[in-house]
């Protein structure tokens, strides 16, 4: 039995509630849907694919790691950075909507907010992050704002490529990355806000999670040639976070693709990665917010500290 709270998050095909489990107080998500013939279901939401969906979670936390180069090792620990399943139902809706179902999965919760969210969260105190701090000019501001946007950024990388590899080579392709299916938490948002000259806070006090397999392929499937595989399916998710192959098979079909191979490449092989790529950038423009230095000064530091100093 599962106390539930307020709603996590809404999309076209589910609901995501908080909860907490009665008798171990653990804290959950519960993912509720309507599949098959259900009133309300979209075509596409079939039982099938639910199963899917759980199936892709079970198998995700039963993989092994991928062997990485010492310098990563750091950030793969072993750890599957998703959510797992704890137990699922699927309720038939009766005779009035027969061949209908609700699937409830209930999930381990995982820490932090929609990477999209916490991102509009930054740039709404854009304020606080514009004016050098004393004892700072606005060159120096401006490049510390970069590189601390680009090590959160990197951090991201370094923390979700180890369980892409681990989905993408062992289980499935998730379609669907983008900033509102990654989770970010930062130790320094369980408070009130603290005065920052930066947005982006420490990369090591940054942890993040892929979720919503809702649309993932299964990846023996997607390597073949026959139903569900990458010569036979459409792109899907956000198009925002699409590549040029999804663009072009999106726009050509797959005959267009074949005439490139380095973008059907792309879109067969590289999918999820050109997707979380597209996340990184996302994340490092909105967490660099520092106003970028009028030419005169810019120039006169180049003038002081020599030619090494370039600012593009």
């Amino acid at each position: 039995r599962f106390l539930v709270g307020e709603v996590l998050g809404q999309g076209a095909y589910a609901t995501i509630w908080a909860a907490r489990a009665e008798d171990s107080q653990q804290d959950v998500a519960i993912k509720e849907m309507r599949c098959g013939k259900a009133p309300g279901a979209l075509p596409d939401a079939s039982v099938k694919k639910a199963q899917f969906e759980v199936e892709v979670m079970a198998r995700l936390a039963r993989t092994r790691p991928e062997c990485r180069p010492a310098a990563e090792a750091a950030w793969n620990t072993g750890e599957v950075a998703a959510p797992h399943v704890l137990t699922h139902q699927f309720w038939p809706l009766g005779p009035a909507a027969p061949g209908g179902f609700v699937c409830r999965m209930v999930m381990e919760r995982r820490r932090g907010a929609a990477l999209v969210s916490w991102l509009d969260a930054r740039l709404q105190r854009r304020g606080e992050f514009a004016r050098p701090p004393p004892g700072s000019d606005a060159v120096e501001h401006y490049c510390i704002s970069f590189l601390t946007a680009a090590g959160a950024s990197r951090a991201m990388l370094a923390q979700l490529i180890p369980t892409f590899a681990r989905l993408n080579s062992q289980v499935a392709v998730h379609r669907d990355v983008n900033a509102r299916n990654l989770l970010v938490f930062a130790a320094s948002d369980a408070g009130p806000p603290r005065a920052s000259p930066v947005a982006a806070p420490c990369p090591s006090a940054l942890e993040f999670s892929v979720v919503d397999f809702g649309l993932s392929a299964d990846v023996k499937e997607w390597f073949g040639n026959g139903e569900g595989s990458w010569h036979t399916e459409n792109p899907t998710g956000d198009a925002r976070y699409w590549g040029p192959g999804s663009w072009l098979r999106f726009l050509g079909g797959k005959e267009a693709l074949a005439a490139e191979p380095e973008l059907e490449r792309q879109y067969a092989q590289r999918l999820d990665t050109y997707a979380l790529s597209v996340c990184a950038l996302e994340m490092l423009t909105k967490l660099h917010l520092a106003p970028r230095p009028q030419p005169e000064l810019a120039q006169a530091l180049a003038r002081d500290r020599g030619p090494e100093v370039h600012l593009v």
